[in-house]
């Protein structure tokens, strides 16, 4: 078997988004963006989870000045400025920065991100409402048809299989219900003007 697992393999790949984390206390990368109206201060990606699917993940990106004031429209653009192959970046390395100033920064990404895990809560619960109704509704043209089977035994018994079916369906759906939010600091960088 391990010979059949590979670097694309969906556990594998799973393991390795879950374990890249930013570690907050070593030395920062420092970017200098050329030909851009650069402010000194802080760019992070964060990511915000509610669920392992896919629709329940956002990365946010996020600047906060030196003043530690948050500046939402910069960090969708400094993002657009790394994607760009045609940006000019200049690259060092800067000390950590003290342990205060990140809880600081925790907390400010934190505030912004609130409106996003709203959202994603929200869509969250009206796919699960959605999928719940639909197991209900196959459900009942199942139990339908069961009932009108008409050797008793055959009949308790598939009647029976239903209950339990619909049994766990609820407690899937209650389990579903419950929304454990994780945010993650996937990338900090210090950057300079």
């Amino acid at each position: 078997m391990i010979d059949r697992i590979s670097i694309n393999d969906e556990m594998i790949t799973n393991h390795l988004r879950g374990s890249i984390l930013q570690d907050h206390t070593s030395q920062l990368l420092s970017v200098e963006i050329r030909n851009f109206p650069n402010e000194t201060g802080y760019f992070m990606l964060w990511e915000l989870s509610i669920s392992e699917e896919t629709q329940g993940k956002r990365i946010l990106p996020i600047f906060v000045n030196d003043d530690f004031v948050l500046r939402p429209m910069a960090g969708g653009r400094i993002m657009d400025v790394f994607l760009d192959g045609n940006s000019q970046l200049v690259c060092h390395m800067a000390p950590n920065i003290p342990e205060s100033d990140y809880q600081r920064l925790q907390e400010i990404s934190m505030d912004f991100a609130y409106n996003t895990f709203v959202e994603l809560k929200e869509r969250q619960e009206k796919r699960s409402k959605e999928q719940y109704e639909k197991y209900k509704y196959a459900l009942s043209l199942r139990r339908d048809a069961a009932e009108h089977i008409g050797i008793d035994n055959i009949r308790r018994s598939r009647i029976a299989k239903l209950n339990q079916e619909e049994r766990e369906i609820e407690a899937e759906y209650k389990k579903g219900g419950t929304i454990l939010p994780d945010f993650r600091l996937m990338m900090l960088i210090r950057l300079e003007a």
